[in-house]
């Protein structure tokens, strides 16, 4: 087929094999005429904050705004605000009611405005949060149609980073219909509206779950809740607030002339079932970082197991590790191996003379079955955890692996890709993602592992390059392309950090920008139902 490149643009390297398909794909389909009016939903992961912070440092594009590029290049880009730290659910109601009221903020609103959530009716009592609470509007970039409806002949296309393609998949499938059971005003219809999302594209998102929930866990203190606690209490008790987690319909906000000490006696048991989940009956927790963990995602599965049959999906993977360097101790290392071996020892077995003469470091460098660098390592920190137990360490030392952070991470992911890359899969984890195993798991971009991006099931995962254009100049009842998850590939020059332009400097930026550019020229081209 005959393609025409994008002029202009910015090309990828070759180590970013996922952006190198997504021009290749662009260049497939340029000409067709593209329909900007469509708007482009920014969809934002764990941990993601809303208005910018410091007012400089924005979740799209950190010290730069990824929607203001896309606004300039003449898309419309609405970027929803959601709890950062939210369970998908109440996730997925806030991205609802913010498209569905059609009532948005202008950007870099001060302060920011807020509208009304229904969170339904199941979650709300069996966690014991308020049903209806306040969030801040989503953000819009450029204009709308007059009258403009979120609706089936008024779709959206969504690009969703990290949790935000779990949280997508949700909303989804609760627009499937039938959901009246959960949530008596926003899922009662009867008819399937999933034609409202007309294309996911989903960055470095954990659709298999991500073991970084583990890794941290193993970091955490006895009495963590008392640490979440005041973190909760800390960022929440003075407006405006600086990180607005939009709990508050936990109640997690402060009473009236309330102190920080009993503000946080207050919010315990709260924080307690949010974090835990409540014990009687026993539910699993309802919040961000469950939601994904291996468990939570497993939940999410079961409950939405097939993709919309008329909705495009596109996936990118990123991996920001490289192989342990896997190498025998050399007579170098051994010169500096914290172990004296007696000179009498060697004399009474007759052997001082050869080693003397060679030296006992590169005597012991010839030993067969002599340590990998990795395996002493692993040796290592063994012991080391074992000692610091009997200390009273609530702790342990990650266990290094095969896989370890490239040095341009991110520093604040390092301990965590480092974590990720030695981390042993559990039984009872291992059950819930079949034929996926623990050397697979360990390659990651720092928070999420890299075999996890392709999609939630292999099965419904096909390389791009299957992807059938032909079919976009069919009938917009061919579904042919839709209802896959199209891989485009690995980026291996971007962390998790990254995939959104955060902290990302130099020619990573540039391809990071152009990243987002490629995919609103894709979506723009794509039939609407």
């Amino acid at each position: 087929m005959m393609t025409t490149p994008v002029p202009g643009r910015i090309l990828a390297s070759r180590e970013n094999q996922g952006l190198v398909n997504l021009q290749s794909l662009v260049d497939q389909i340029a000409n067709r005429t593209p329909d900007t009016s469509v708007p482009i939903v920014l969809v934002s992961g764990f941990s993601g904050w809303g208005e910018a912070l410091f007012g400089t440092f924005n979740y799209w594009g950190g010290f730069e705004d990824l929607p203001a590029v896309l606004h300039a290049a003449g898309y419309t880009v609405i970027v929803v605000h959601i709890g950062p730290l939210s369970s998908n659910w109440e996730r997925a109601c806030q991205v609802y009611e913010q498209l569905t009221s059609a009532n948005f903020d202008v950007p870099n609103a001060l302060p920011p405005t807020t509208i009304p959530i229904d969170y339904g009716t199941v979650y709300p009592a069996r966690y014991g949060y308020a049903r209806h609470s306040n969030c801040s509007k989503a953000v819009l970039y450029g204009n709308l149609p007059t009258g403009w409806n979120w609706g089936t002949k008024s779709p959206v296309h969504c690009i969703c980073h990290s949790q935000g393609g779990n949280t997508i998949r949700l909303l989804v499938e609760l627009l499937r219909g039938n959901y009246g059971n959960l949530h008596p005003t926003y899922f009662t219809a009867t008819d399937n509206r999933q034609n409202m999302i007309n294309s996911v594209v989903t960055l470095g998102t954990p659709h298999k779950g991500t073991t970084i929930t583990a890794v941290v866990q193993n970091l955490l203190p006895p009495d963590s809740l008392g640490l979440i606690t005041q973190f909760i209490v800390s960022v929440s008790f003075r407006r405006p607030r600086f990180y607005d987690l939009q709990l508050d319909n936990w109640g997690f906000y402060r009473l009236p002339n309330e102190s920080f000490r009993s503000m946080c006696a207050r919010l315990r048991p709260l924080v307690q079932v949010w974090w835990e989940g409540p014990q009687n009956p026993v539910f699993p927790p309802h919040n961000g970082f469950y939601d994904n963990s291996i468990p939570g995602v497993n939940a999410l599965n079961e409950f939405a197991p097939a993709p919309a049959p008329n909705t495009f999906y596109f996936t990118m993977s990123f991996d920001a590790t490289e192989d342990f360097p896997n190498v025998r101790l050399s007579s170098a290392d051994f010169a500096t191996f914290p172990v004296t071996l007696p000179l009498s020892l060697l004399n009474s077995h007759n052997i001082s003379g050869t080693v003397t003469s060679i030296g006992l470091n590169v005597f012991l460098s010839w030993v067969p079955g002599a340590p990998t660098l990795v395996n002493l390592a692993k040796w290592a920190v063994r012991v080391a955890n074992t000692h610091l137990g009997a200390l009273g360490y609530f702790n342990k030392i990650p266990q290094p692996g095969p896989k370890v952070p490239r040095a341009d991470m991110l520093p604040i992911m390092l301990p965590t890709a480092y974590g990720m890359g030695g981390y042993e899969l559990p039984a009872q984890f291992a059950q819930l993602i079949p034929g996926v195993s623990s050397a697979e798991l360990q390659s990651n971009d720092g928070i999420v592992n890299t075999v996890s991006m392709r999609g939630p099931n292999d099965a419904q995962v096909s390389n791009v390059a299957n992807f059938p254009v032909r079919s976009l100049e069919r009938h917009t009842s061919d579904t042919t392309a839709k209802a896959t998850y199209w891989h485009l590939g690995i980026n291996k020059t971007m962390d998790h950090g990254d995939e959104i332009g955060v902290f990302t400097v130099g020619e990573t930026y540039e391809e990071v920008k152009q990243m987002y550019l490629e995919f609103a020229m894709l979506l723009a081209r794509l039939p609407l139902p």
